[in-house]
């Protein structure tokens, strides 16, 4: 694994978190690795190193592994693996992953744009791996064909996933304890950083507007430039209703996914989200907004048989979700089961399998 910058990897200032950021379960010494750079650059498009050319010379792979297209070094990498066969005479597959999707809106001009430059950047890709229905459709709409997809799925912390499941019930009694929710109270949960788009707004005027005798309640997982702002929302429209937790460390989270009784994301743009992914793994019925790129008729939501799609913005809509899982018990059992089990078939792919299928699929297995 070659790192362009050990963002992440070290404990680092988000601006939109608004704190100090450390993922401790990066489990680092699991597998080699090389950072090209020792300092925590940014993601953006301008992250680039020349000397990924020269580890990968070394290297020699049989194939690359790369996300994305925006990146100056993806384009490097995919370019160097395209020109290795007319230098070395031995071809080298370069494969692409992305969470790009379809439902979110974007302007005609940048969707007329990609229309043009992406089906001339995927002429050299030799298999795509994708995380959902939606993502497969982009790639298809921008020149992919069928037979060069592998479906994959992001993955996990499934060690750390599947201990917090055995334990969910412990979890939850505890979680639910220290928070002062009641047995009765049904919880909503989402996960993400306070910022305008992930829409926090919305699941928390749902809580304030659903019936009493509901007993909504929702916890917000995050922090963010948007927090002081719901604070004050809260207060004014849902006073008591909304539990806000802060930055939650991704070892604690699993503790509030097994507190929840349903997760909700409303974000006007989220190509894949991973809480979804943990939140299904827990066993969690899901309410996701149309404009995510999560759902589908074989992705982490399958709208009817583990959770709702929501029009986004729109908080009728939204309420009549909530409430029908809130007054019926069993279709939330239902669902609960539907939401694991696809899981962990999901979590058997991402950990290992989609690779074997892809490999095999291309003779090299």
């Amino acid at each position: 694994m070659f790192f362009g910058s050990t963002k992440g990897a070290k404990p680092y200032d988000d601006r939109n978190f608004g704190t100090t950021v450390h993922w401790p379960n990066m489990n680092l010494d699991a597998f080699p690795h090389t950072f090209l750079s020792d300092v925590p650059l940014s993601s953006d498009r301008s992250l680039d190193d020349p000397k990924i050319i020269d580890e990968l010379e070394k290297f020699q792979p049989d194939v690359v592994i790369g996300y994305g297209y925006v990146q100056k070094m993806q384009q490097r990498v995919k370019k160097w693996a395209k020109q290795h066969k007319s230098v070395h005479g031995r071809k080298i597959l370069y494969y692409y992953i992305s969470d790009s999707e379809m439902h979110h809106h974007e302007s005609w001009l940048k969707r007329s744009l990609k229309s043009l430059y992406l089906p001339r950047y995927f002429s050299g890709i030799d298999r795509f791996l994708s995380v959902g229905n939606s993502n497969e459709f982009y790639y298809k709409k921008h020149g992919a064909n069928t037979d060069s997809i592998t479906r994959m799925h992001f993955s996990i912390d499934l060690k750390q996933y599947s201990l917090a499941y055995q334990e969910r019930v412990t979890l939850r009694a505890n979680a639910r304890r220290d928070l002062g929710l009641r047995d009765n109270d049904f919880t909503l949960l989402q996960v993400g950083k306070l910022v305008e788009w992930k829409r926090q707004r919305d699941a928390m005027d749902a809580v304030a507007k659903l019936p009493e005798f509901l007993n909504a309640r929702l916890m917000l997982a995050g922090s963010g430039p948007d927090e002081t702002a719901l604070k004050a929302r809260a207060a004014q429209h849902a006073a008591g209703k909304t539990h806000f937790l802060g930055f939650v460390s991704p070892t604690e989270l699993p503790a509030y996914y097994a507190a929840a009784d349903a997760y909700v994301h409303c974000s006007s743009h989220e190509p894949h989200s991973l809480a979804i992914s943990e939140a299904i793994y827990m066993g969690l019925p899901v309410l996701v907004s149309h404009s995510c790129g999560s759902y589908g008729p074989y992705d982490d939501v399958r709208p009817g048989s583990n959770g709702f799609v929501f029009r986004t913005g729109d908080l009728a809509d939204l309420c009549k979700k909530i409430e029908r899982l809130a007054i019926d018990p069993d279709l939330c059992q239902r669902f609960s089961r539907s939401s694991h089990d696809y899981a962990v078939e999901a979590q058997r792919r991402a950990h290992g399998q989609f690779l074997v299928e892809a490999l095999t699929a291309d003779g090299l297995l």
